[in-house]
């Protein structure tokens, strides 16, 4: 038998014993357990049709445009795959360049685009006025190093009345 004089101190024992079992029950009767899926590597884990994606400068401005009906990613992959992908690059609402192509490949980690199938770069001077065309069949751009390459034949068209100067380095490869 408890005496009386210990009967205060036990109720708020009682009452924490009590609210905390309460407290746990809840907390197991409402778990949410997450299974992790194991999703098929051959097949997206993602897959978005008309996108029409736009960067802004500072001021407001469009600086970057992307256009694709589709693109998707591989479960596990850290690259992006683009179809009909069409990329313009403006400055101050003026293109600088237009590029199209049949199908690309951002890879995230090294921020760099590979484009392939009827390659198009249009070359815009800062007025907007057409400065040349190029298509080939694939096209590499490093966003990092600001340089876009080919080993692909390429055409060269200069807008009309416009002379090119161009540079072609060739790097052996080991």
């Amino acid at each position: 038998m408890i005496s009386f004089r210990f009967t205060p101190a036990l109720f708020p024992l009682a009452l924490c014993i009590l609210l905390g079992s309460v407290g746990f029950w809840l907390n197991r009767s409402t778990e949410i357990t997450e299974e992790e899926i194991k999703l098929d590597p051959t097949r997206p884990q993602y897959i978005m049709q008309g996108i029409h994606a736009q960067q802004f400068d500072e001021s407001g401005r469009l600086k970057n445009q992307l256009k694709a009906p589709k693109i998707w990613q591989l479960p596990e992959d850290k690259k992006i795959f683009f179809r009909q992908p069409e990329i313009l690059t403006q400055e101050n609402n003026r293109p600088l360049y237009h590029l199209t192509a049949q199908q690309g490949v951002y890879l995230q980690d090294l921020k760099q685009v590979d484009l392939s199938g009827d390659v198009q770069l249009e070359k815009f001077e800062k007025d907007g006025r057409k400065v040349a065309t190029m298509n080939t069949a694939n096209l590499h751009i490093d966003e990092k190093n600001h340089s876009a390459e080919t080993l692909a034949g390429q055409i060269l068209q200069p807008a009309p009345n416009k002379r090119i100067k161009t540079v072609i380095y060739h790097v052996p490869q080991h």
